[in-house]
């Protein structure tokens, strides 16, 4: 699992409900266990994907949603 430590306004992952220091536990069917492998994982991606997210909340309740990826912020 993934603590979430900030979100960015407006963004995809905002939209379906991700707040900062809930846990992402699922990216497109795999496990997120690091910051690492979620990189690899959205690497794979183009904007415009829709991917299947899986977090727990602060409370560790479970919810899964499916979001379209948009663009990365610049390097």
């Amino acid at each position: 699992m993934l603590s979430v430590s900030q979100i960015v306004s407006g963004s995809p992952i905002a939209r379906v409900g991700i707040s900062a220091g809930d846990l992402l536990t699922r990216f497109d069917g795999k496990t997120v266990s690091s910051p690492t492998r979620l990189t690899s994982l959205v690497v794979t991606k183009h904007p415009g994907d829709a991917v299947k997210i899986r977090w727990l909340d602060q409370f560790g309740s479970a919810h899964t949603a499916t979001v379209r990826l948009g663009e990365g912020p610049p390097q």
